[in-house]
């Protein structure tokens, strides 16, 4: 259980970081506090983003096999 809700914190951290790269970015002048917010919450979890991604596939993959 905590396996799939670790996965799914991941994958939502990776879709932040897509929409905040092809949305945010591209399109914002004039950078609020929103923004601003938006922008340290993603390079908090830059570190471990993708870790934990791959982390989370891994444990899931060796049950599979």
């Amino acid at each position: 259980m905590w396996v799939d809700a670790s996965r799914a914190v991941a994958v939502l951290a990776v879709l932040m970081l897509h929409f905040q790269m092809w949305i945010i970015e591209p399109y914002d002048t004039d950078p609020g506090m929103v923004t601003q917010a938006w922008a340290a919450l993603s390079s908090f979890m830059e570190p471990i983003r993708m870790p934990l991604l791959f982390l989370e596939s891994g444990i899931l993959a060796s049950s599979a096999l």
